[in-house]
Parts: structure tokens; sequence; C-alpha cells
């Protein structure tokens, strides 16, 4: 591995001398164009004052009658633009890196303020979406590349965000909250991704690496809860992702080697200043590097990947009809290999072998209409897919298969949706969806007890439908007082069973740096497909209800200066129709498990809570300097079948992180960023170990009547932490940018706990795994 990381350091250190004879030591100038649009109504907004933040001069222009825009001979490095409309919020772009192998394209909104004349001038993450007004911020691709252990996934730079923490340091799920992966669902343009990551397991999203290249990554939507009214069949969050448009004027091509991956971008008009393409395949070079016996993950792990991604993008003349074919899809293979060495069979990792395969995809086509009077229509039709194959040998046991899966759901969806700005007051906006499932589930067990392999899921292919429709409305009382007030209707057709979901909110500004508002909302989310179809000793669980959860939260922002605010929110949930184990004394909550449909008989009798508290500070980039630390306290339970209350696997009680970065511009004209990221919680919740029928029988058992009764107060579960380091040399050239980066996760090599205690095969005992130490990451990113 070092002779890996030395030939690619050497390999980058080449590149750049040569490039130094073609430098361009002038700085250099690009050109940045593009469209502004009414948040509300889609309508191009003409007369927008645009100019870069602090120019001198001051580079300056004004869109034109439909909303576009082009600033010329604006200075190479990050650049950030705000643009003014009497009636509207100022907006601000998120640090354009400006580069000298392409021109810089954007498409906006902004957002009308009555009572406003250039609306309030604050730096802040605000969401795309307004009817999402506590617990919601925008994020870009820029942050994502900017934010030191994010590896270019969005997921993994959420991490710091307030009470946001990671599963495991080499998985790309998130728990916020106190609420795991699969309370949480992500979308793209409008459509529900079934998966976003390979290596996945069933009852998570992301899985080890994402799926979705940042190359084509727009401005995005993260909410910790309180969502809109339009975001269905979750929980506790969502992530509400958008595909931004290529170039329609010029191609530009990017070229990115990494221990992560290899992959290539392109983008260009198909029709000039009308249509654009945008594209991105990569390949793992995680699989390169196995084939010559060198190992990220473990040193008997094998990963291969591959995922495709692309927007096509059609507008008419007058911008007021916009066609998007658009799609993402992975492959992922994963091998556990059994250590040749039996000596060396220190746990079940080092002794089972592993074959996991992961395929997901999802294709759109999006059409959108801007209606005239304030009105505008979007039709989508979605295909989805997600397939997983996981089977498991045990060596000591003659290699007798022990699991076996292989689960397969496609999606398809249609959805409308209508939005009116009625007057200066109201808004309305409503929308229907409507979803069918294929699906073919197989899932086997192994019976210790039986000492034969049980069937769990047999479905064969069936068919199975929801629907989900909604109806929001927005009401200015004044220019401090705001209320929203939504319904949804969430309808299962497999067992037909519904859930209403009332949502309302009140915003209420004392002034220009303060912002108060008031959440309440149900949140209904269909349980999956496996567990409705599990196969138990006692009865099917087809008759389980839809899970849902109630979210009051209460949200104070307050604006210390231009570019620095604070975020405090309170926030309470309680879940209802919660699946639970049905047999007296059983302690099982399906939202315990990550990898598992659940394989006992159920009920919707069970309740959770989590309730707590945010406490944030960030400082947006500008003038090289960034800062985001947040603090979260908070308790996680839930309620068994014995109406006892016990304490969930993530009820660590507190999450904490601190993020800051400085770039420095360099003599001839590179540009160096350092930043750093420190992460710390509680620590993972441990069910404890049956000593003596583990030690019985050569394997790890659990005593699950105690639930998840080992944490942070023990011992043995100590406290997570872990320092994330970023340094990124970006230089502009003639007609190409060069730029490489080192991502160190875990600098510290703390050697944090796993998420379980594992039992030790050559010494009989049961001990603490940990996870992994330190992890480089280089990378080379080249634009041309």
């Amino acid at each position: 591995m070092k002779k890996y990381y030395l030939s690619l350091l050497l390999l980058s250190l080449l590149t750049v001398a040569w490039g130094q004879r073609k430098a361009n030591n002038s700085g250099g100038s690009q050109l940045i164009e593009g469209l502004l649009i009414d948040a509300e109504t889609l309508e191009p907004l003409g007369g927008v004052i645009v100019f870069v933040e602090d120019s001198y001069p001051i580079i300056s222009t004004s869109s034109d009658a439909d909303g576009y825009f082009r600033l010329d001979r604006v200075p190479l490095g990050r650049q950030t633009l705000k643009a003014q409309k009497a009636g509207y919020r100022t907006f601000y772009t998120d640090n354009i890196v400006l580069r000298s192998s392409k021109p810089a394209y954007l498409e906006a909104s902004m957002e009308a303020q009555k009572d406003l004349k250039w609306g309030d001038d604050f730096r802040e993450n605000r969401p795309l979406n307004s009817f999402s007004v506590v617990s919601t911020r925008s994020f870009n691709v820029e942050e994502t590349q900017r934010y030191p252990g994010a590896i270019n996934d969005p997921s993994r730079m959420a991490l710091s965000f307030p009470a946001v923490q990671s599963y495991w340091d080499n998985n790309a799920d998130m728990i916020i909250r106190g609420n795991p992966t699969a309370t949480q669902t992500f979308f793209l343009e409008g459509v529900e991704l079934l998966g976003m990551g390979h290596f996945a397991a069933p009852m998570s999203r992301n899985g080890g690496v994402s799926a979705l290249s940042i190359a084509l990554l727009d401005k995005s939507d993260f909410s910790a809860g309180g969502f809109a009214a339009e975001y269905g069949n979750a929980q506790s969050a969502i992530l509400d992702m958008h595909f931004r448009k290529g170039n329609p004027n010029q191609q530009a091509y990017s070229f990115r080697f990494g221990l992560i991956g290899i992959d290539f971008s392109a983008e260009g008009p198909i029709q000039r200043g009308q249509s654009s393409f945008l594209l991105n395949y990569r390949y793992s070079t995680l699989g390169v590097l196995s084939q010559f016996g060198l190992y990220v993950v473990r040193s008997n792990v094998a990963n291969t990947f591959q995922d495709l991604s692309f927007n096509l993008s059609w507008e008419s003349k007058d911008r007021r009809k916009e066609l998007r074919f658009f799609g993402l899809g992975g492959l992922g293979s994963e091998q556990w290999l059994i250590k040749e060495d039996s000596t060396n069979w220190i746990n079940r990792l080092d002794h089972n072998s592993i074959d996991s395969r992961t395929a997901n995809g999802t294709l759109g086509l999006k059409y959108s209409e801007v209606l005239g009077k304030g009105a505008y229509f979007q039709a989508t039709a979605g295909a989805s897919v997600n397939g997983t194959i996981y089977n498991v040998n045990n060596a000591p046991m003659d290699s007798t298969r022990i699991e076996s899966n292989s689960l397969l759901v496609q999606q398809y969806s249609l959805s409308g949706v209508y939005s009116k700005k009625l007057d200066q007051k109201f808004r309305l906006k409503t929308g229907l969806n409507l979803y069918g499932q294929l699906y073919d589930l197989h899932h086997d067990y192994y019976n210790y007890d039986a000492e034969r392999l049980d069937t769990f899921l047999a479905t064969g292919l069936k068919f199975n439908y929801w629907a989900r429709g909604y109806a929001q409305i927005q009401w200015n009382l004044s220019k401090r007082w705001q209320i929203l007030a939504a319904g949804a209707f969430l309808f299962q057709g497999y067992n037909n069973t519904y859930c209403l979901e009332p949502r309302t909110a009140l915003m209420y500004r004392p002034s220009k740096k303060t912002k108060l508002a008031l959440s309440y909302g149900v949140y209904g989310q269909l349980l999956p497909l496996g567990t409705y179809e599990t196969q138990t000793k006692i009865n099917p669980n087809e008759t389980l209800e839809i899970a849902n959860s109630q979210h009051l939260i209460l949200s104070w922002r307050q604006a210390l200066r231009y570019d620095l605010s604070t975020l405090v929110e309170a926030w309470y949930q309680y879940g209802s129709n919660q699946p639970i184990g049905s047999e007296a004394g059983s302690t099982f909550w399906l939202y315990n498990q990550r990898k598992s449909f659940g394989r006992v008989p159920l009920a919707s009798l069970g309740a959770n809570r989590n309730y707590g508290i945010d406490l944030s500070i960030e400082k947006v980039f500008r003038r090289g300097f960034f800062l985001m630390s947040s603090l979260s306290l908070f308790r996680s339970n839930y309620r068994a079948i014995d109406n006892n209350w016990y304490r969930s696997r993530y009820d660590n009680h507190f999450v904490a992180n601190f993020t800051t970065g400085y770039e420095w511009t360099l003599p001839k004209g590179g540009r160096l960023l350092c930043s750093a990221r420190l992460l710390a919680n509680g620590g993972y919740r441990y069910m404890p170990a049956d000593t003596a029928a583990s030690l019985a029988q050569n394997r790890m058992v659990f005593d699950e009547s105690q639930g998840y009764s080992l944490g942070q107060s023990d011992e043995d579960v100590p406290v997570y932490y872990r320092l994330d380091f970023r340094l990124a040399y970006r230089k502009n050239y003639k007609k190409s940018s060069l730029t490489l980066s080192l991502d160190v996760q875990n600098m510290s090599n703390n050697l944090n706990n796993l998420y379980q205690p594992f039992y030790h095969f050559q010494e009989d005992r049961i001990y603490n795994a940990y996870q992994s130490g330190i992890l480089p990451v280089i990378a080379m990113e080249l634009d041309f």
C-alpha cells in the first residue's frame, strides 16, 4: 500500500512541475453566466442586479427579460455572486470555484418577500424549498469538496451538521437525531431513490460508497425533521437532491483519479443555448488494487464498483418549458475471503466467506411548464431498482451456508405538481404521487438449534402499489409573520392501510437578524416489503400498520453579523404503530436492525420517543475562512411489547462536531485549502453477550432480553471521537486546471469500538473489535 501512495504522490508532483511551465501567472479571468428565476413561480427574473462580491473595481451586470445574465472577465478562483432585486431576498451563490478550463454556468432561484426594498442582506444556507422552515438547510457541491473526511460524499459531509453521526466509519449511513437510516428517504429530482450506495444492507440507504457522483450535484436540501408536506414516506429526515445542468454553450471535461475511484465527466450543448448534456462515469480503483493484493477495507476484503450518472436538458426558446431526462445507476461487489491460515481466525470476519453484490439505479423524465399568472406545473415519471445478493458460508462448519439473500425491488412512479401564487400573501402547492412495485425476495438463515437453513422469505414475483397526495398553503400575514398549513394522505395497497399527515408551522421575524419558528407534523412511512412478507413461527406480518412519527420543533436562528449565525432548536418526536416483537418478553424493535427485515413475529403496538436540543454556530465560507460547530444533546427510547421503555441502539446522549478551514492564495496563483473536523459522540450501544451460550456454541450469542443496555456509561464502551483532515492544492493553467487533495480520516488513529462485541475464535472469549484506524485518501483532478 505504501508503494501505491508513493507512486500516486510522485505522479502528482510531476504533473504540477510540468504544468508550471504553462501556468497563467497573471491570475487570469473567466466567464460566469446563468439564469435567474422566481422560486415560487419559476418565471424568469429580469432586471436583477448581479455582481461579484468584494470585487474592485466592481464587476456587475443585470439579467435580461429572460432571466439570463453574463459576467465577463471575472478573476479565477473562489468567487461569490450577489443578486438583488426590489421585493426579493438578497441571493448569494455558494463560493463558485472559477477555473481556467471552463466558464461557470449556474441557475438560481430568488425568494420574493413582501414589503422588502432589497431584502435582508445576510448569508445563510436557506433551504431551496420555502415550505421547510425548520431543521432544514441547503448544501452544494463546493461544500462536499471542502469538508474534511467527506471524500466527495454528501452523506459523509453531513456529519458536520447538527445531530448527525455515522453508524460506522467505513459506511456512509447517517443517524440523525437518534433515528436510523431506515427511517430516512432520499429523493433525486422528485423521484424516490430505493438505494444510493454501493454495498448497502437491506435496511440501509447508503452503504460503503455513494453511487452519486458530485460531478452532477447541484444545490440541494438536507432536513433533519419538520420537512414540507411534499416529502413523504419518511419518519425522520430527507435528502432532496438535484442534478445541475450541463453548460449549454461550451463543452468541458474532467478526469479524476484517487484511492476511491477513477471517474470521467463531460458536459456541453446539444443545441447551443437551449439544451445540454452532463454525464459522469466512475470505476473503483479498489478493484484495481485488489488485483495486486492491496486492500483498503480489510486484508481479506476485495471491493469493486462502477456507476454512471447523467442529466439531459431541453428548454423552449422562451424558457418557460423544460424537459429533463436523468439517471443514476451503480454495480458493486464486495468479497470477504476466508483467511488461509486458520490460526489467524480471530472472529467471524476472518473465517466466513461473504459474497455481496448490489445493483441500484434510477431513471426519471421530468417536464416543467410555467403557466403564467404565478402558476407552474411539473410531471415526473420515474423508475428505480434495488437488487442485493448476499451469501455467507462458515468455514469452521465445513463451509456450511449460514445466510442467503436474493432481494429485488423495482418501483415505478408517476407524479404531478401544481403550484399557484394566488397573490402576495397566499401560495398553494399540491401534488399526487402514484407508485407500483414489482418485487422478488428470498432470505434463508441458519437455525443453530435445529442445524438447518430456515427460509424466512420466498415471495416469488409479486406486485404492490401505494399512493400519496398532499396540499400545502403558505400565508404571509405580514413581513414578520408567516403561517404554513398542510395535509397529506399515505396509502399502502399491500394491506389497505393508510396514514393521515397534518402539518403546520408558524414563523415570526422580530427583526432582520432574528427568525423564530414553531413546527408540528405527522410523518408516515411504509415498512420494508421484506418485513410484511417475513414468514414467522406464529403468524406473518401482513397486517402491520404504517409507522408514523410526530415532530414538534421550536427553532431560533440569530444572525450575529453578515456571515455568522447561530441556530438553536429544541425538538420532540413521538412514534406510533412501531413494529415490535409480539412474543412475551421480546425487546425487539425493527429499527434497531440494519441488515435484516426482522425474523420474528411483529405487531404495530410499539412506540418510540426522541427528544433533544441542537446548538450550532456557522460562519459561511468568506474571505478564505469557514467554521461550523454544533452540540446536540438527546435521548432515544422505544416501548416494547411489555410496555417498558428501553434505550434504542442510537441513544448515545450527545453528538458534537467542530469543522473549520482556511484557504491561502499562493504567490504564483495557486490556492491551498487546509481544513479539519473533530467528531465526537457518546459511543455505540451494544446488546450484552450471553457469555455461557457463546462459549458453548463457539460463536457470538446475544442476550436479547436485555435490549441495547450497554452504553457510554460502561467502561467497555468508551466515547467515540475522530479527527479528520483535508489538504487541497488547486492551480489554474492556460486552458486547464489541476486539483491535488489529501483526505485523512481518523488522523489521530483513535481505535473506536465497532458496532458490537465479537467472539474470539482462538481464545474462547468475548472481546471488543475496533473500527478503522487512520485512512489517507489521495486524489488528483484535471479539468480541461
